[in-house]
């Protein structure tokens, strides 16, 4: 038996057991995730931006919760 050295530390290999190559790596999946949770932070700043104004206007209203609905 002979020892080969991967970024788990040394493995043992045998005739029989064949180590498997690693999966490629789904990039668009972690671009998905970063895009995600900033637009969570973005809209959790903005609604508490909004709600830390006295918003009388009507239109700053409505576009609050127009926000609010685009991003839920």
């Amino acid at each position: 038996m002979s020892s080969i050295s991967t970024s788990r530390g040394l493995v043992e290999k045998s005739d029989e057991a064949l180590i498997k190559p690693p999966k490629a790596r789904m990039y668009y999946a972690d671009w998905i995730r970063v895009i995600a949770v900033h637009s969570v932070i973005f809209v959790h700043c903005l609604l508490n931006a909004a709600d830390t104004v006295d918003l009388k206007d009507r239109d700053a209203i409505e576009k609050k919760e127009g926000i609010c609905k685009v991003m839920a």
